[in-house]
């Protein structure tokens, strides 16, 4: 979840010709959300939240709010609830993806009411808002903590939401843990710390070494597998501080960051543990190793079985048998696309199928002929962000060719039946029903509960049987029907144990042999039933984790997945029927006695008596942020320069938890005369628009004729400015090889005028009237997770500037146009290649800065009036992924490189200006406060031309 986004206050620079001067101004900090067109929403009020809600929700918004205020004496107890807190939720039915988070710009939740499916959650919740809602109600009650006097204290007078961000100033894994160790204190047996998949992560952290340190706990990895770390490893952490320490030691933590926010997260485990950060990290690795000797002392002998894949951060999921000597999986890596990828037993050779991403959980299914994959995917709305719809494709296991089998239907997970019927799952809310889909892509409702949430679908082969794994409340089973009635009345409980969930299953070819994937004892395992008598037997004894697994056709392989530390390998052992430990039958009948049928048609509680009125974006708008501003003049020694002295204001920024408005104002007082700017967007429209006022003073270095005699000398310039502008992103395909377009328009008048030190004209005043625009489309981008740049595909790309009208002015313009297509070349090592090319034609050299054009090592030359072009070439080369950094000072590392470029510009406007450079250079990205990326490098590059070297350093440098 996206919990806050710092905002910064900004002082822009200009650069009028040669000499620097400051130009003031509001940065807006609140962004706007464009939503669906004819979506409204409700409010629902409560005691500590009020539930925005889509219309068609009143059920999931009652049963939200009564989630989050039966959750807050935990919570409490746990962070503490600062008095008066009260908090909007957004509550969101147009994306079938499910999610939450918080924010704090503004302070709200929002909430999909699709659930996340699989196994990235706990299973054992009675229902997905009964556990999204508390979690994000978590980071909620951090945002809104006090106690006594500090820095958050002074801060929330003037603006709550940045002292709320403030709160939160810290790594992720903190916020995280904390949300993730209250959810498993929820429902007993529940939550991801009861989680085999979950807790399997930090486990194998042990296996060849002594854990993470706590900085890869806390913080966010961005090369390193697992990529939610920071999820388990904070959680891990809060769990041993509240076992280990006092009852308050979160609290204690949480106050030294109210006190002193930035003074980072080690001094407040310091304050909080009274140990220093490096010896709490030796004791939580010795309390958690010690704890894995025991439980892997316990389990005894793991299964042996020949890895037919397997590299670090390589993952492979739900492979399925073509025959007896091919396997087909989901996978994706480091370096692999991920996709559906075919794994031939005796070479171990991998070839592709088809790239593409698939829906939760990694599901899809063979055909019954095994030539087509069937599997479903999210897409995203062309103009919508945060609007995913999820359908039913297939794609050939021979040429790899996708077909769309539904159009805008909600469903996923798609099975044949051996008459041909591809039946799938559709949501509904956080619930779904089973669904047929026709040949025309339409859906026929089969299956339906008021509560039901379907995991899978396993039509028996040979028979008229259909294993469904579903879960009934807070219990996932596996259940059998009849597949050729599909009668709700003909679904009976067939294998469930107590306490325990069952994830995946698979049939054998000829229908005997089922296996099923559970956490019974406590770690994730392949398990096998022989249908004709129901005898069940523990096939796999693994360490971590085994799962997915999957029969030859012979019946005398079984291939599955199996988890170790930052991967999950591709296996293959003989399946022997009845070898292994046995499981008693009557456990696995727990499931019988269970009212989950009632379960199923259960109707939550109803609000009925709490009045809704409906919500307005304008009529909520409010005063989020209010700080004094101040502007500071370099003075100048030359007693004929205008001064304009120091600045005082005012600032403000407006908006509504929706974000449908965004407003800010500045006021302020310098050289006592009154200045100011306002401004405001609208998100109820597609293309955003904006529209902004100022009138502002800065001083420049001009030429000034007074008679026969130039000077230069500083002066005031007054501008009056108004601009209106829209914006409109297009996402045109959203898969493995990603293509959009953005653009944007920009329509400004200013009026100017030089000012003496007196405020009294020296000038005519002048008028501009200037479009500038700009944009770009990115065709088939893709990138690795270890790749530095995309490895493939190409991006067009030009902005301008353009006067349309002047006063007593020459007109300027300027375009640029750029095409960057990178090369998939030495993919295997993360290797980047771009090539660039560009034109930039222009009738003043002050239009816009372009260093961007010029060849590296040259941004000294200056490029006249005229038209140019531009090649270039760099190479990115990864060398050590870190992932890695301090605890007392916050600074967390990420990777190391090198790159090597030639660039070449030269004129095309007839005489033969040219510029030439090469070279390469060395870099480290990290990130320092958790939150800012830092990109430093070094380069060196040779001028041919001046046959010279000149070497300099960047920091977070966009121009190459």
């Amino acid at each position: 979840m996206n919990f806050w986004r710092l905002g910064l206050l900004l002082i822009a620079t200009v650069i009028p010709l040669t000499t620097p001067s400051a130009k003031a101004q509001v940065v807006p900090l609140y962004e706007v959300i464009y939503r669906p067109p004819r979506v409204g929403y409700l409010t629902l009020p409560g005691d500590h939240f009020d539930i925005i809600y889509q219309w068609g929700l009143r059920a999931q918004a009652e049963e939200t709010l009564g989630a989050l205020e039966a959750s807050l004496v935990g919570t409490d107890s746990l962070i503490g609830i600062r008095a008066g807190m009260h908090m909007p939720v957004i509550l969101n039915g147009y994306s079938d993806r499910g999610g939450g988070y918080v924010t704090t710009l503004p302070f709200k939740q929002e909430i999909t009411v699709s659930s996340i499916k699989g196994r990235e959650l706990s299973r054992r919740h009675p229902d997905w808002l009964s556990v999204v809602a508390p979690h994000e109600a978590v980071h909620a009650a951090q945002a809104e903590y006090s106690n006594g006097f500090g820095i958050v204290g002074i801060v929330r007078v003037f603006s709550p939401d940045v002292a709320r961000g403030l709160n939160l100033f810290g790594p992720p894994g903190i916020t995280e843990g904390l949300a993730v160790y209250r959810e498993s204190k929820l429902v007993p047996g529940a939550g991801r710390l009861n989680e085999a998949f979950f807790t399997m992560q930090y486990r194998a952290s042990f296996e060849n070494g002594n854990g993470w340190s706590l900085p890869q706990m806390l913080e966010r990895p961005r090369f390193t597998s697992p990529f939610n770390r920071y999820y388990t490893g904070g959680a891990h952490l809060i769990l041993y501080m509240k076992e280990a320490y006092s009852s308050d030691v979160v609290k204690r933590f949480l106050t030294w960051q109210y006190r002193m926010p930035f003074l980072g997260h080690g001094i407040g485990l310091l304050y909080a543990t009274r140990l220093w950060p490096n010896a709490l990290e030796n004791s939580v690795r010795t309390w958690y190793k010690n704890k894995e000797i025991d439980r892997l002392g316990k389990i005894g002998t793991v299964t042996q079985a020949r890895a037919l894949s397997s590299a670090k951060g390589l993952v492979h999921r739900r492979p399925r048998w073509l025959n007896e000597q091919t396997v087909v999986a989901f996978s994706l890596g480091y370096n692999v696309r991920r996709g559906f990828y075919r794994y031939d037993l005796q070479s171990s050779h991998r070839s592709t199928i088809q790239n593409t991403t698939v829906s939760d959980d990694a599901y899809f299914s063979l055909s019954q002929d095994s030539s087509r994959i069937l599997f479903s995917r999210y897409t995203e709305d062309p103009f919508i962000d945060g609007q995913e719809g999820v359908d039913v494709y297939s794609a050939g296991i021979k040429d790899g060719k996708v077909v769309r089998n539904s159009q805008n239907s909600h469903v996923l997970n798609p099975v044949e039946l051996p008459d041909g019927r591809i039946l799938a799952l559709r949501n509904k809310g956080q619930f779904n029903s089973i669904v047929e889909i026709d040949d025309r892509g339409l859906v026929d409702i089969r299956v339906d509960f008021p509560r039901s949430d379907f995991v899978s679908l396993l039509p028996r082969p040979g028979t008229d049987t259909l294993a469904v794994i579903l879960k009934a409340g807070a219990h996932q089973a596996l259940f059998i029907m009849d597949s050729r009635t599909l009668s709700a009345d003909s679904l009976r409980p067939w294998i469930g144990f107590r306490g325990s969930t069952i994830y995946d299953a698979a049939w054998s070819s000829d229908g005997e042999f089922l296996t099923f994937t559970s956490d019974l004892g406590g770690v994730l395992n392949v398990y096998a039933v022989r249908a004709s008598d129901n005898a069940i037997w523990r096939v796999t004894n693994a360490a971590y984790a085994a799962m997915e697994g999957a029969f030859s056709p012979s019946n005398r392989q079984l291939v599955f997945v199996e988890y170790h530390d930052e991967q999950f390998d591709l296996k293959v052992m003989p399946f022997i029927p009845g070898a292994g430990q046995p499981v008693d039958s009557s456990a696995a009948r727990y499931t019988e006695t269970l009212a989950w049928r009632r379960w199923l048609g259960e109707k939550p509680r109803s609000m009925v008596h709490i009045p809704v009125k409906p919500y307005s974006g304008f009529n909520n708008v409010a005063l989020r942020m209010m700080y004094p501003t101040l502007y500071l003049e370099n003075f100048s020694t030359n007693e004929n320069d205008a001064t304009l002295g120091t600045g005082v204001g005012l600032a403000m920024q407006f908006s509504d938890p929706l974000q449908e408005w965004m407003f800010y104002a500045e006021g302020l007082v310098q050289k006592s005369n009154f200045w100011g700017e306002i401004g405001g967007q609208w998100g109820g429209f597609i293309l955003k628009p904006t529209v902004s006022a100022s009138s502002r003073p800065t001083t420049v270095n001009a030429i000034v004729y007074e008679g026969d005699i130039e000077t230069e000398r500083r002066v005031i310039r007054h501008r009056k400015e108004v601009s209106i502008g829209v914006t409109l992103p297009i996402t045109i395909t959203d898969n493995v090889y990603r293509t959009s377009f953005n653009s944007a328009l920009n329509l400004s008048l200013r009026n100017e005028v030089f000012l003496d030190d007196n405020l009294n004209s020296i000038s005519d005043e002048t008028s501009r009237l200037t479009l500038s625009h700009g944009w770009s489309y990115r065709w088939r981008i893709q990138q690795n997770r270890r790749d530095l740049a995309p490895n493939s595909g190409v991006v067009f790309r030009g902005f301008g500037d353009t006067d349309l009208i002047v006063s007593d002015l020459d007109s300027e313009h300027a375009i640029t146009g750029l095409v960057d297509a990178y090369v998939p070349l030495l993919t295997r090592s993360n290797t980047s290649f771009q090539f660039n090319a560009g034109l930039l034609n222009q009738n003043s050299p002050s239009v816009f800065n372009l260093d961007f054009f010029k060849p590296r090592g040259r941004e000294d030359i200056f490029l006249s009036a005229g038209s140019y072009a531009r090649y270039s070439v760099t190479v990115r080369q990864p060398l050590l992924f870190v992932d890695d950094g301090f605890t007392l000072l916050p600074i967390f590392f990420q990777v190391f490189y090198v790159y090597g470029f030639a660039d070449h510009v030269r004129s095309i406007s007839g005489d033969e200006l040219s510029y030439s450079s090469l070279g390469g250079g060395a870099g480290v990205r990290f990130k320092v406060f958790y939150f800012f990326n830092v990109d430093f490098r070094v380069e060196a590059a040779y001028l041919p031309d001046e046959q010279e070297w000149r070497t300099r350093s960047w920091i977070n440098s966009v121009l190459y």
